[in-house]
Protein backbone atom coordinates (compact mmCIF):
# COMPACT_ATOMS: atom_id res chain seq x y z
CA UNK A 1 0.00 0.00 0.00
CA UNK A 2 1.45 3.60 -0.82
CA UNK A 3 1.80 6.24 1.37
CA UNK A 4 -0.84 8.54 0.15
CA UNK A 5 -3.86 5.63 0.49
CA UNK A 6 -2.11 4.54 3.71
CA UNK A 7 -2.76 8.03 4.88
CA UNK A 8 -6.70 8.59 2.76
CA UNK A 9 -7.28 5.20 4.68
CA UNK A 10 -6.22 6.64 8.22
CA UNK A 11 -8.33 9.31 7.80
CA UNK A 12 -11.43 7.86 6.32
CA UNK A 13 -10.95 5.83 9.72
CA UNK A 14 -10.47 8.81 11.72
CA UNK A 15 -13.61 10.30 10.21
CA UNK A 16 -15.32 6.90 10.81
CA UNK A 17 -14.63 6.98 14.30
CA UNK A 18 -15.71 10.59 14.97
CA UNK A 19 -19.10 9.98 13.44
CA UNK A 20 -19.66 6.57 15.14
CA UNK A 21 -18.68 8.99 18.50
CA UNK A 22 -21.53 11.79 17.60
CA UNK A 23 -23.84 8.99 16.59
CA UNK A 24 -23.24 7.32 20.42
CA UNK A 25 -23.54 10.83 21.55
CA UNK A 26 -26.40 11.81 19.50
CA UNK A 27 -28.42 8.70 20.80
CA UNK A 28 -28.06 9.69 24.59
CA UNK A 29 -28.79 13.09 24.15
CA UNK A 30 -32.59 12.75 23.23
CA UNK A 31 -34.20 15.88 21.63
CA UNK A 32 -36.57 16.58 24.36
CA UNK A 33 -34.49 17.18 27.40
CA UNK A 34 -31.29 18.31 25.14
CA UNK A 35 -32.40 19.87 21.75
CA UNK A 36 -28.68 22.13 21.21
CA UNK A 37 -26.46 19.12 22.73
CA UNK A 38 -28.14 16.74 20.33
CA UNK A 39 -27.98 19.26 17.33
CA UNK A 40 -24.71 19.77 17.97
CA UNK A 41 -23.49 15.76 17.96
CA UNK A 42 -26.01 15.26 15.09
CA UNK A 43 -23.65 17.61 13.42
CA UNK A 44 -20.59 15.88 14.63
CA UNK A 45 -22.02 12.69 13.53
CA UNK A 46 -22.69 14.02 10.04
CA UNK A 47 -18.97 16.15 9.52
CA UNK A 48 -17.61 12.60 10.64
CA UNK A 49 -19.60 10.41 8.13
CA UNK A 50 -18.84 13.13 5.45
CA UNK A 51 -15.14 13.36 6.48
CA UNK A 52 -15.10 9.37 6.42
CA UNK A 53 -16.86 9.15 2.85
CA UNK A 54 -15.11 11.89 0.88
CA UNK A 55 -11.58 10.00 2.39
CA UNK A 56 -12.96 6.54 0.70
CA UNK A 57 -13.69 8.22 -2.45
CA UNK A 58 -10.20 9.82 -2.65
CA UNK A 59 -8.58 6.53 -1.67
CA UNK A 60 -10.75 4.74 -4.35
CA UNK A 61 -10.18 6.89 -6.78
CA UNK A 62 -6.09 7.03 -5.93
CA UNK A 63 -6.30 3.00 -6.07
CA UNK A 64 -8.42 3.24 -9.61
CA UNK A 65 -6.29 5.04 -11.09
CA UNK A 66 -3.66 3.25 -10.11
CA UNK A 67 -5.19 0.12 -11.04
CA UNK A 68 -7.09 0.74 -14.34
CA UNK A 69 -7.32 -2.43 -15.68
CA UNK A 70 -9.81 -3.22 -12.25
CA UNK A 71 -13.38 -1.55 -13.99
CA UNK A 72 -15.38 -2.73 -11.36
CA UNK A 73 -13.39 -0.26 -9.05
CA UNK A 74 -14.40 2.33 -10.85
CA UNK A 75 -18.01 1.79 -10.14
CA UNK A 76 -17.42 1.19 -7.01
CA UNK A 77 -15.97 4.79 -5.59
CA UNK A 78 -17.98 6.45 -8.37
CA UNK A 79 -21.23 4.78 -6.83
CA UNK A 80 -19.97 5.82 -3.42
CA UNK A 81 -19.00 10.06 -4.81
CA UNK A 82 -22.33 10.07 -6.00
CA UNK A 83 -24.33 8.36 -3.19
CA UNK A 84 -21.91 11.04 -0.85
CA UNK A 85 -22.47 14.10 -3.09
CA UNK A 86 -26.04 13.62 -2.59
CA UNK A 87 -25.88 13.23 1.38
CA UNK A 88 -23.99 16.47 1.91
CA UNK A 89 -25.85 18.49 0.01
CA UNK A 90 -28.95 17.05 1.92
CA UNK A 91 -27.31 17.70 5.18
CA UNK A 92 -26.62 21.18 4.11
CA UNK A 93 -29.93 21.19 3.49
CA UNK A 94 -30.84 19.89 6.79
CA UNK A 95 -29.25 22.47 8.37
CA UNK A 96 -30.45 25.62 6.54
CA UNK A 97 -33.70 23.99 7.43
CA UNK A 98 -33.57 22.88 11.03
CA UNK A 99 -33.49 26.27 12.47
CA UNK A 100 -36.56 27.67 9.97
CA UNK A 101 -39.02 24.62 9.53
CA UNK A 102 -38.26 21.87 12.03
CA UNK A 103 -40.99 19.52 10.30
CA UNK A 104 -39.18 19.64 6.84
CA UNK A 105 -35.58 19.18 8.23
CA UNK A 106 -36.64 16.43 10.07
CA UNK A 107 -38.04 15.08 7.18
CA UNK A 108 -34.34 15.82 5.76
CA UNK A 109 -33.13 14.00 8.35
CA UNK A 110 -34.47 10.95 8.31
CA UNK A 111 -34.25 11.15 4.17
CA UNK A 112 -30.39 11.37 5.05
CA UNK A 113 -30.56 8.39 7.22
CA UNK A 114 -32.42 6.25 4.70
CA UNK A 115 -29.34 7.54 2.20
CA UNK A 116 -26.76 6.53 4.28
CA UNK A 117 -28.17 2.83 4.19
CA UNK A 118 -27.49 2.96 0.09
CA UNK A 119 -23.86 4.09 1.08
CA UNK A 120 -23.29 1.13 3.50
CA UNK A 121 -24.75 -1.18 0.63
CA UNK A 122 -22.15 0.00 -1.36
CA UNK A 123 -19.50 -1.52 1.07
CA UNK A 124 -21.35 -4.95 0.19
CA UNK A 125 -20.36 -4.64 -3.30
CA UNK A 126 -16.84 -4.05 -2.27
CA UNK A 127 -16.60 -7.12 0.09
CA UNK A 128 -18.55 -9.31 -3.15
CA UNK A 129 -15.20 -8.68 -5.47
CA UNK A 130 -12.91 -9.46 -2.54
CA UNK A 131 -14.45 -13.03 -2.18
CA UNK A 132 -12.28 -15.63 -2.99
CA UNK A 133 -9.16 -13.37 -3.79
CA UNK A 134 -6.19 -14.46 -2.33
CA UNK A 135 -3.30 -12.24 -0.86
CA UNK A 136 -1.23 -10.84 -3.48
CA UNK A 137 -3.64 -12.00 -6.47
CA UNK A 138 -4.42 -8.36 -7.99
CA UNK A 139 -0.84 -7.16 -7.74
CA UNK A 140 -0.61 -5.30 -10.29
CA UNK A 141 2.42 -6.78 -12.11
CA UNK A 142 0.49 -10.19 -12.00
CA UNK A 143 -2.79 -8.31 -13.48
CA UNK A 144 -0.68 -7.21 -16.06
CA UNK A 145 1.53 -10.82 -17.00
CA UNK A 146 -2.19 -12.34 -16.90
CA UNK A 147 -1.17 -14.47 -14.23
CA UNK A 148 -4.66 -14.14 -12.59
CA UNK A 149 -6.63 -17.01 -12.71
CA UNK A 150 -9.75 -15.92 -12.42
CA UNK A 151 -9.20 -13.25 -15.45
CA UNK A 152 -8.07 -16.39 -17.36
CA UNK A 153 -10.77 -18.33 -16.23
CA UNK A 154 -13.17 -15.89 -17.72
CA UNK A 155 -11.31 -15.58 -20.62
CA UNK A 156 -11.18 -18.86 -21.35
CA UNK A 157 -15.02 -18.86 -20.87
CA UNK A 158 -16.13 -15.57 -23.12
CA UNK A 159 -13.48 -17.77 -25.98
CA UNK A 160 -15.22 -20.88 -25.29
CA UNK A 161 -18.94 -19.07 -25.77
CA UNK A 162 -18.41 -17.64 -28.57
CA UNK A 163 -17.16 -20.20 -30.56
Amino acid sequence: MRKRELVFSCLAILGSFIGGLGLILLSIFDTERYTSAHRSFLLVFMVGVALSAIFTVVEYRWISHDFYEARKLKIAYIMKAIITGVLVILAIAFAVTLFRNTDVGAVLEWTIAFGFTFYILTFFYDLRQAKGVHKGQYKRSRIRAGFDGDTQAMGERRITSIS
